[in-house]
Parts: structure tokens; C-alpha cells; sequence
């Protein structure tokens, strides 16, 4: 039996130009751009942190790319149960960017849905947000890097922040790697064009939110979300079958024939593992059974108030030489001028500019994920 192929490119992006032309070629060229249509443009928002998030730059010259071609555009992204999307979104510059172009910005974890039948294991018939299934194409933005439950976050996992919380709750529960691989399967016949962010990558653990970040400068594109995983793992040094969802494709990867196209020029230098404990994943699941079970009672999620109480989050020591800085970056005012943090303000964002900015290291990271400093774009 003759092989898929599957075509995969790799491209150099070392500025917004770089960027610029390689997301009007893709465009232009691997999807329907046909004016008038509907284009879901879904970036990686988990939190408000560069480091973790689809880069702005990115999102915004897709965007005008497509509105240039006369098409309409909706920004939809679904943040992490335990942030505040409307902050999220702010606090990443992607609010200013829709009212600078006019186009809509869903929140698709509150966003109107309708029943769908998709056939899957774990997802059989869920509830998808209307702008999903309206959209003519899905322009999937994803950020690579690696998980602490999946092993990476790409292309593939991207796609899950489609779901309503209700829906992304009974995923965690049942399966996430099962869930993942249903999801993929039904949006298969939809035209999907997958744009991946490679530019600043996150490795080792804490991911996919508070892990180390390196600088890779690359772009991933492709049609196939499975194959594109699979490349992005070999060439930043993941082996593909212990990421749960792509073994589970491994039959797939088998009969396809990826035709790898390299721009890039350079080797890639690869980017650690995420290690995560048996009692982690275990504690990180329980805290899903459990609110799935009891969240009807109080009629909405207790993640975010169990994570934030658990999770990273920063106090200020005994070091601290009141310079102000903190005080000043912090989105939300959560900082004291009295240098004393706001736990219910900085709870639901914890961007930790505050940690990054301090110029003595006074601000301390407490919980189980403990980044290093952040890489920047200068």
C-alpha cells in the first residue's frame, strides 16, 4: 500500500519580516483563502506570560494577512481554567489587537455552543462553541513546549482550548491524550492550517505555563497536526512515542511519509524533557475527578481556587530594598506600595512580571512549578 505523504516545513524567522513573509506564503498557499469566508485564528493564551504564549507578532501579521485578503476574522482562544481570560488577553496585548483591527475576540471557554456528534472514544457528543463550527477554516497558532501531563503542548494539544470548561474538565477526567486524538480526528475534514510558534520554545518541567524558555527562532507549518507534532518533537531532540497522544497515533505515523521541508539551515539544538512524578499526575488528575464530581454542586469549577492555593505564586522576602519596580509593572496592582501582595488580585493572573523585573531576586516563587528568568525578545 502506498504512503500519505505529509509535508511539514520548517522556516528561519529571526525578525517580523521573517515572520511576515512566511505567514502570507502559508496562506497564500496551504489553505482556502477565498474572500468572504470565515477564519478562526486560535493562538496558544494559556496564561499571560510571553514565554508560554503564541507570540504577538504572529498573531498579528496572521491577521492582517487575512484581512487582506478580504477575509473575516475572529480571534478565539480559551486561557487556562485557573487565569482570568479577559486579563490574559489584555495583559498579552491581544485585546489592543482586536480593537486595532476591529475584528471579534471570543472567549471560547464562555462562548455560545451547540452539540456535536464526533464519534470519539472519550468524546463521543460534546459541545462546541458556534464560532468552531461556523468557521469556513481554523488558522491553529500553537506555542511549543513541553507538559507536564502530555508530555508537549503543539499543534495537536492546541486545539483543545476549542473546548468549553465543562468539556476540557470531563477530558482531563477520562482521558487528555484519548481526548486529544478524538478532537484532531473530527476537525480532519475541516481546512485546518497550523502556523506553529518555535520562535521562543519552553522546555523541561513546569511547562506548559512556568517552564525554562529557549530561544529557536523557527516557524512549523503543515497541514497534518499529527505530523507536525511528530517532526517538532525530532527536531528538538523529544522522543515522539512517550508523548501519550502521538502513541496513540502511532499507527497513523507509521503509514505516512513525512517530506520534511528544512529552510531552517542549522542544525536545532534539542530542549529538555518535562518530568513529571507518577503522585504528580496522579494529585494533578485527582484534583480533575474531583471537581467533574462536585462543580455541579457549587455550579462552576473549583480548579482555579484549588491550583492558585497550590500552584506557583510569588511572595516578597526580607531582601527586598523597596525600589518600586514591582510595584509599578504589575498589571493588575496586586503590589502594595507597602510592598504586600494582593493574593485574591494576583491569584487568577500570576504573570510574574514582578519576579522577572526584580533587579536582587526578592521576589521568591513558591508552589510546584519554579521557572527560570524568562527569555525576551530585545
Amino acid at each position: 500500500m502506498q504512503r500519505k505523504i505529509k509535508k511539514v516545513f520548517l522556516f528561519r524567522a529571526n525578525s517580523r519580516e521573517d515572520i511576515r513573509k512566511i505567514v502570507n506564503q502559508a496562506i497564500s498557499k496551504l489553505m482556502n483563502s477565498k474572500p468572504g469566508i470565515q477564519v478562526l485564528v486560535k493562538p496558544s493564551l494559556v496564561c499571560p506570560r510571553t514565554g508560554a504564549t503564541t507570540d504577538i507578532r504572529l498573531i498579528e501579521e496572521t491577521v492582517k494577512c487575512l484581512l487582506d485578503k478580504n477575509i473575516y476574522v475572529l480571534l478565539g482562544e480559551g486561557p487556562g481554567f485557573e487565569f482570568d481570560a479577559d486579563k490574559v488577553f489584555e495583559i498579552l496585548g491581544v485585546k489592543d489587537l482586536s480593537q486595532k483591527y476591529g475584528i471579534p475576540l471570543i472567549n471560547l471557554r464562555k462562548a455560545k455552543t451547540t452539540t456535536v456528534e464526533i464519534g470519539g472514544k472519550v468524546l463521543k457528543k460534546i459541545r462546541l462553541p458556534i464560532p468552531v463550527i461556523e468557521s469556513d477554516a481554523i488558522l491553529n497558532l500553537p506555542k511549543f513546549k513541553t507538559h507536564m501531563l502530555t508530555g508537549i503542548t503543539f499543534a495537536m494539544k492546541n486545539l483543545i482550548g476549542l473546548l468549553p470548561d465543562d468539556e476540557r474538565r470531563k477530558a482531563h477526567v477520562f482521558g487528555i491524550h484519548q481526548a486529544i486524538v478524538d478532537l484532531n480526528n473530527f476537525l480532519a475534514d475541516k481546512n485546518v492550517l497550523t502556523i506553529g510558534d518555535a520562535i521562543t520554545v519552553m522546555g523541561g518541567s513546569g511547562g506548559p505555563a512556568f517552564g525554562e524558555t529557549f530561544q529557536r527562532n523557527i516557524l512549523v507549518l503543515g497541514q497534518d497536526n499529527v505530523a507536525i507534532d511528530k517532526v517538532a518533537c525530532d527536531v528538538f531532540g523529544i522522543p515522539w512515542i512517550k508523548v501519550g497522544y502521538l502513541n496513540l497515533m502511532r499507527r497513523y505515523i507509521e503509514s505516512l511519509k513525512i517530506d520534511v521541508i528544512d529552510k531552517t539551515g542549522e542544525v536545532v539544538e534539542p530542549i529538555p524533557l518535562a518530568s513529571a512524578s507518577f503522585l504528580y499526575k496522579l494529585a494533578y488528575r485527582s484534583v480533575y475527578i474531583f471537581d467533574y464530581l462536585v462543580s455541579p454542586l457549587f455550579k462552576k469549577s473549583l480548579i482555579p481556587r484549588i491550583i492558585t492555593r497550590l500552584g506557583t505564586r510569588v511572595e516578597i522576602s526580607t531582601k527586598c530594598n523597596k525600589c518600586g519596580m514591582c510595584v509599578e509593572i504589575c498589571p493588575v496592582g496586586a503590589i502594595s506600595k507597602d510592598y504586600e501582595i494582593n493574593f485574591e488580585r494576583c491569584r487568577y493572573v500570576r504573570c510574574l512580571k514582578c519576579w522577572e523585573v526584580c533587579p536582587i531576586g526578592a521576589i521568591e516563587i513558591k508552589g510546584f512549578s519554579k521557572p527560570k528568568r524568562e527569555v525576551r525578545w530585545t
